[in-house]
Parts: structure tokens; C-alpha cells; sequence
């Protein structure tokens, strides 16, 4: 009663990541009977399943506060433990079964995908810093070890002095300095 009242959520549908493509199975009392065991207890009902290569949808309710939109990812109980969800449509008033045999539960939280997605950014261009201070450093390591074995004076130190002033990056151009502020008195 209180999914009637209540005008601050709505209904999503989801599939279950995880959930592979259910395959209609034989009803049971079938398997019973090409078994040669007929349960009349099996003849009661033949259990469900969506068309060959669909994964069955689940309705979960949500705050409107979040902002769900198709594609979106959720968090949602099932099966006595929570799953990841992929929201496949988003219901623009709650959409309630009053008499369904069960109780219809509540997203638990919204994925956010930007932060996440900031934060490995940040980390990939952190590593590319890393690996371009760490490839200078080696670069001068090397110059400095060439350098260091090599006698002052020597033709081998000349050619050395030559091809590393070649080899060197540009040196940015730098800015001018700002000219000074006139004063208007």
C-alpha cells in the first residue's frame, strides 16, 4: 500500500548480470513421464521461461532523486545476496502489482561509473609522468656514466659532447616577461 501512496520513486526493469540466456526447459511433469514416473503433483503447473535467448526481466523500485536512465547499473538484492543490474527501462509512474505474489524490492544504490572512470584517468596520466621522469632519469644516467669514463680532452669526448647537444630535446620557447603595469594618474 504504501508503493501507492509513496510519489517520491519508480519502477525500473533490469536484467540480472550474470543471468545467462534462459532455454525453455520441458515442464516437469514431461520429464517425469518420459522418465515412466508420473508425479501428479507435476501436473499442477509447468514452470515458466522467457523465449529461447532472452534473459528475464526484473522490476525493482527506485528513487526519482537518482535520476536512473536505460543503460544505467545498479546494485539489487537477488537471490539472498546483491547482483549487479542493467536498467533496460525505466517506468515514468510506478508501475505496482497490487496482487502479485511477492513484495517488489528496492534498488540499493546507483553505480557511478564517472568517478570511477575520473579516478583511473587520473592514475593512467599519473603513470605516464612516472614513465616519462624515470625514462629522463636513465637518459641522464647514461649521458653522466658516458661522460664520466670518458677522458677529458679526448676525441671520444668531443664526438660525445657533440652528438648529445643533437640529440637533446628543444628547449621550449619560454614566454615573455609581462610588460610593467603604467600607472594612469
Amino acid at each position: 500500500m504504501f508503493s501507492l501512496l509513496d510519489q517520491t520513486f519508480t519502477t525500473v526493469h533490469v536484467n540480472i548480470q550474470g543471468d545467462k540466456a534462459i532455454v525453455p526447459e520441458k515442464p516437469r511433469h514431461v520429464k517425469r513421464f518420459e522418465q515412466g514416473d508420473l508425479d501428479p503433483d507435476a501436473l499442477r503447473g509447468a514452470r515458466w521461461s522467457p523465449p529461447e535467448g532472452q534473459l528475464r526481466t526484473y522490476t525493482y523500485k527506485v528513487p526519482k532523486a537518482w535520476g536512473i536512465k536505460e543503460g544505467d547499473m545498479l546494485v539489487v538484492p537477488a537471490r539472498d545476496m546483491l547482483a549487479f543490474a542493467n536498467v533496460v527501462k525505466v517506468d515514468e509512474f510506478p508501475v505496482i502489482d497490487v496482487d502479485a505474489d511477492f513484495t517488489y524490492q528496492w534498488a540499493v544504490q546507483r553505480i557511478d561509473f564517472e568517478y570511477h572512470n575520473e579516478l583511473v584517468e587520473n592514475e593512467r596520466k599519473f603513470g605516464e609522468t612516472i614513465q616519462e621522469v624515470e625514462r629522463v632519469k636513465q637518459r641522464e644516467s647514461l649521458v653522466n656514466s658516458f661522460r664520466d669514463s670518458l677522458p677529458e680532452g679526448s676525441a671520444a669526448r668531443a664526438l660525445f659532447e657533440a652528438t648529445t647537444i643533437s640529440l637533446a630535446p628543444p628547449v621550449p620557447p619560454q614566454a615573455p616577461p609581462a610588460a610593467p603595469k603604467v600607472d594612469e594618474a
